[in-house]
């Protein structure tokens, strides 16, 4: 998640004659309607979902170089990619790229913090109102709201279960 994958397709792969490789086609479903569109060579090109939601780019030359770079936080199946590779003098080969995407937490962000004055030293937020067992980047689990830290003399750190904010 949030990080690009990058490879060679040719990496693996070798003509009997010594002649060079090089990718000729690529098919991959660019929109989420289940049919294989032919991506342009060289070509950053978008891979979208059916609702239109962006999945990420990919790119690949006719190297067989490539880059799929996820769209933030994304995580989920990527559109797998055919391919045909052609040596020049006749003989092809066809196989297929997938990219699995793996989930991570992501650190959590807390917005809506206003200063005011408030008695004592060391504060305590109590999270009792929130739901148990939310998981950062599950889709289907999330909490609103907003609370609020004073300090006297300002926040000079924030540390919220063992992290400093």
């Amino acid at each position: 998640e949030d990080t690009a994958v990058a490879g060679n397709l040719l990496g693996n792969d070798s003509d009997i004659d010594g002649d060079p490789l090089e990718v000729t086609q690529v098919l991959v479903d660019v929109d989420g309607d289940g049919v294989a569109d032919v991506l342009a060579l060289g070509t950053p090109t978008a891979l979208s979902d059916a609702s239109g939601a962006l999945i990420g780019t990919l790119t690949v030359g006719s190297d067989g170089s490539y880059v799929f770079t996820p769209a933030p936080n994304y995580a989920g199946p990527v559109p797998v990619a055919s391919y045909t590779i052609s040596d020049g003098a006749g003989g092809t080969a066809s196989s297929t790229l997938e990219i699995a995407i793996t989930p991570v937490d992501d650190t959590l962000a807390i917005t809506g913090l206003t200063d005011g004055p408030v008695a004592g030293t060391d504060g305590t937020v109590d999270e009792g109102a929130l739901a148990d067992g939310t998981d950062p980047t599950s889709p289907d689990e999330s909490v609103a709201g907003s609370f609020t830290v004073s300090v006297a003399d300002g926040v000079a750190a924030l540390e919220v279960n063992g992290t400093v904010l």
